[in-house]
Formats: C-alpha cells, sequence, structure tokens
C-alpha cells in the first residue's frame, strides 16, 4: 500500500540501477541537493515496520537550517513540511511557546477540529495523564508515543477519552523541541488508522531531529522586527468568571 513519504520495501543493498539509485539519492542527501527524498519502509516479519534512513534525516537536518522564515513560512509551518517527510503523519498540532510558562503562543494546526480544543487543554492541566507537555519538558527524553506508555488500550488516557476517542486513532506522538535547557516548541502528531503506530526506528529519527528544529524556532524568536517580522497572536488566560 502505498501514502505519501512512502515508498515500495526496497532491500538495503540494491543491485543494477535500483542499487545505483540509491547511492545517488544518499549522495544528494548529503550533499544537500534540492529537496531531501523520502524515507523507505523495509519489511522486517510479517508486519511491515518503518525504517528511517539516516540520508533521510541528515536531508531534513540541512533543510531546517537553511530555511527562509517568512510571514508566509513561519517556523512551526517549516516544521509541518520537513518532519512530516520524515514521519508522516495524518493530522497535527505544531506550537511555538513560552519557556517560561510553556503556554502556546502561535501554530499550525492540520487536520484537527476547532473543538477538541477545549478538552485537549484541559486534559494538560489533569496531573493524572501520560505525556503531558508540561512533563515531557522536563524529562530526559522529549519524544513520546501513547502506544509505549499505553500498549494494550489507550482508554487509561484521559485525552483519549476525552479528545481521541471520537477518532479511529492509531497512535499520537509528542515531541518538545528544547535548546539550552528551555522549551522553545512542542508539537503532536496523530496517525488515524487503528493499530498503525509510530515504530522506535521513526521515534529514534526524531529525537535526532529535535536539536535543529529547536534552532529553527529559536532562529525565529531572536528575528528582529522588520517588514519581514512574524507577527503570532498573544496568549491570555480568563477565568470562568471572565477575569
Amino acid at each position: 500500500r502505498s501514502s505519501p513519504g512512502l515508498e515500495r520495501a526496497i532491500p538495503k543493498s540494491g543491485a543494477g540501477k535500483l542499487g545505483r539509485d540509491m547511492l545517488e539519492l544518499r549522495r544528494r542527501a548529503f550533499e544537500g541537493d534540492g529537496e531531501f527524498t523520502y524515507r523507505r519502509t523495509v519489511r522486517g516479519s510479517v508486519a511491515e515496520k518503518y525504517i528511517v534512513e539516516d540520508y533521510t534525516i541528515e536531508g531534513a537536518r540541512k533543510h531546517l537550517q537553511r530555511a527562509t522564515l517568512t510571514r508566509e513560512t513561519p517556523a512551526c509551518l517549516e516544521l509541518l513540511k520537513v518532519l512530516r517527510r520524515v514521519v508522516p503523519f495524518d493530522c497535527a498540532a505544531v506550537m511555538t511557546t513560552d519557556p517560561e510558562t510553556l503556554l502556546p503562543a502561535s501554530g499550525i494546526f492540520e487536520g484537527l477540529d476547532p473543538s477538541i480544543c477545549e478538552p485537549f487543554w484541559r486534559c494538560e492541566a489533569d496531573a493524572h495523564d501520560v505525556h503531558r507537555f508540561v512533563d515531557l519538558a522536563s524529562d530526559a527524553d522529549p519524544v513520546a508515543a501513547l502506544s509505549n506508555a499505553l500498549p494494550q488500550t489507550f482508554e487509561d488516557s484521559p485525552r483519549y477519552r476525552e479528545v481521541y476517542s471520537r477518532f479511529p486513532l492509531g497512535d499520537e506522538l509528542r515531541v518538545v523541541f528544547r535548546a539550552g535547557g528551555a522549551t522553545l516548541g512542542m508539537a503532536a502528531f496523530l496517525r488515524m488508522d487503528p493499530g498503525r503506530t509510530f515504530s522506535q526506528s521513526e521515534q529514534a529519527a526524531m529525537r535526532r531531529l529535535v536539536a535543529p528544529a529547536a534552532a529553527l524556532l529559536r532562529r525565529e524568536a531572536l528575528t528582529l522586527p522588520d517588514d519581514d517580522a512574524l507577527v503570532a497572536p498573544a496568549v491570555a488566560l480568563v477565568s470562568s468568571r471572565d477575569e
């Protein structure tokens, strides 16, 4: 089955034209020619396992380093485009954060209905859920999949029961983007296909891209005001009494 970012299974050591093509893809990725290539899939058993090739990760890293930020292409949009090529997903929320409070400051949301906003953040305030952003921000591992914490059933997660249970959720992958001890952004990536989880290889690939992604967010945050300055909405906290 083919889908964006996935190609047919290929052997690690190709022969003939296929082998030459793979070497050329690796060369182009490491030398930075054009767009970096999609990852490949490898069938390791009856179940299909996804392996993210090194040249794909290196291509993504170079892309993030060279990305040009404007009003039309903010850092969150660049992250959405680049990370999807390495670890495909169906829906996502990619946000910048205030490092002091970890409140979202701006973001890009794809494939998510606005109605989930309130229950989503209510669950973030619940101390009994898994992989809350505030917990990931202080955890040694900045990447966490819901399928790792709850491999048998997602029902034990308040976030799943209140937000995701309405979807055919396969898995959620959460990431916090840290640099110099500060959390500059966070993201939730969703797969809408029951049983389709994020592989260990994909999670490892995402970890390798946390640093360059955080560097991109820091570069945006330090952008001086000018004609191309990025304009993000402010965050206001309102109590139940509208105060």
